[in-house]
């Protein structure tokens, strides 16, 4: 039986195996964890469908493969070599430059080169597809193979394939590519400090996707800023309140009030409760919200659905189970799409105020800062000392106009202080 890559998710169309639970010759059972795989979002187990013995590993730790693509092969307790070997021999179908469809691929014919010798399966050597973008041809004129990672590096760090020496291996791996001189543009950065003084770090595929989403965020989305004061006694005061009749387990943070004002906020402005298509502007009838999560080498945003008809307690409950999986990498991918609008919570590490980026396809992101006492007038204009917390929103122009996103701030300001 072929183990293929599975389908990660709609928009993922490869994955990297980053461990192997089991070894070739390792007797399987139906249901056993066979390898880990991450995407550039989540990271989940893959198990075993059948059981039987692993006769063979195609797609090692740490290399990437596309979705449907054979990366091992288990043989049935009685399969003779005979027929291992033709399970070996099957080519499956590989990725194409096309776009993304859900219908079978094409399966290529071989060419003329290759009818004089026994049909092989190419992975890892077809070639990469990922939604919008591809990375070249598994091969190079020379006949030298390339991997994906080694493609997709290749490509970003603008390292020319063509240029690289081989020897006698004839393929090109990640290894290769970082060990490659490099020039100008990004290369030049490391080439103005002293060889030895620092260690490259071969970029990850969620840093990687976190580059390349922001980046589109930053340069094709007209952004504009807002920045407000939140007045926090009265916040401060509540959660206590409602600490003292839970459970330690069912305790409440300061950023689960906040997430829950900001739903309410989006809810009572709901021209704010949109995004960009590209061609229409979406208007949504419930309000979704992503909240940032800090991991080791990323964060990610995983949404919380229909967060404005939650009470406290539930969205604190949905909250910590979410950052719980996200830092586990055991979020499913529907879980970190959609949504209109983030919150960022830096104040934590004392951070006062800061500007957040939005995560496409939303429209906003309100980022939080840290709690300070700082003076202030009352009403009497008398001066007194109050936890007081600064929040910025980030907005998309395209959807969001100065006076709205105006609008949408200082009711969340409203429902912070009063309710």
């Amino acid at each position: 039986m072929q183990i293929e890559m599975p389908q990660l998710g709609e928009t993922v169309a490869e994955g990297t195996i980053t461990v192997w639970h089991k070894v070739v010759g390792d007797r399987v059972a139906a249901g056993d964890a066979l390898f880990d795989v991450e995407t550039d979002k989540a990271s989940m187990e893959v198990p075993a469908t059948s059981a039987g013995i692993l006769s063979e590993i195609r797609v090692n730790a740490g290399e990437v493969a596309p979705v449907g693509a054979v990366v091992g092969v288990i043989a049935g307790e009685n399969e003779t070599d005979a027929s291992a070997q033709a399970s070996r021999r099957t080519v499956s179908a590989p990725m194409t430059s096309a776009p993304i469809s859900k219908q079978a691929p094409e399966i290529r014919p071989p060419t003329s080169a290759a009818t004089s010798r026994p049909a092989r399966h190419m992975t890892p050597f077809t070639e990469v597809v990922s939604p919008g973008r591809g990375y070249g041809p598994a091969r190079l004129s020379n006949g030298v193979s390339v991997t994906p990672y080694a493609r997709r590096l290749a490509a970003e760090l603008n390292v020319p394939l063509a240029q690289i020496k081989t020897g006698s291996s004839q393929r090109i791996t990640a290894s290769v590519v970082l060990a490659q001189p490099r020039s100008g543009g990004v290369q030049g950065v490391a080439g103005q400090y002293e060889a030895g003084s620092f260690v490259a770090q071969p970029v990850d595929s969620m840093r990687a996707a976190i580059a390349r989403r922001l980046t589109e965020s930053h340069t094709s989305a007209p952004i504009f800023h807002l920045t407000m004061d939140i007045e926090m006694s009265g916040i401060v005061g509540r959660r206590a309140q409602l600490n003292a009749l839970s459970g330690e387990s069912a305790k409440v943070s300061i950023t689960d009030m906040l997430v829950s004002h900001w739903a309410a906020a989006l809810k009572a402005v709901p021209a704010a409760n949109v995004v960009w298509s590209g061609q229409e502007i979406l208007k949504f009838s419930r309000v979704d919200i992503g909240v940032a999560v800090a991991l080791d080498g990323g964060l990610v945003s995983p949404v919380l659905r229909n967060a404005a008809e939650m009470s406290v307690a539930e969205l604190s409950r949905a909250l910590r189970d979410l950052t719980t999986r996200a830092r586990g990498k055991r979020l499913k991918e529907s879980e970190l799409q959609g949504g209109v609008s983030s919150v960022s919570n830096l104040g934590m590490y004392g951070v006062r105020q800061f500007d957040a980026i939005i995560n496409p396809p939303q429209s906003s992101i309100l980022a939080l800062g840290a709690i300070q006492r700082r003076p202030l007038e009352d009403k009497d204009g008398k001066l007194l000392f109050a936890p007081v917390l600064t929040a910025t929103l980030t907005c998309d122009h395209r959807v969001i106009d100065g006076a709205l996103g105006a609008q949408l701030l200082a009711k969340f300001q409203e429902l912070a202080q009063h309710t």
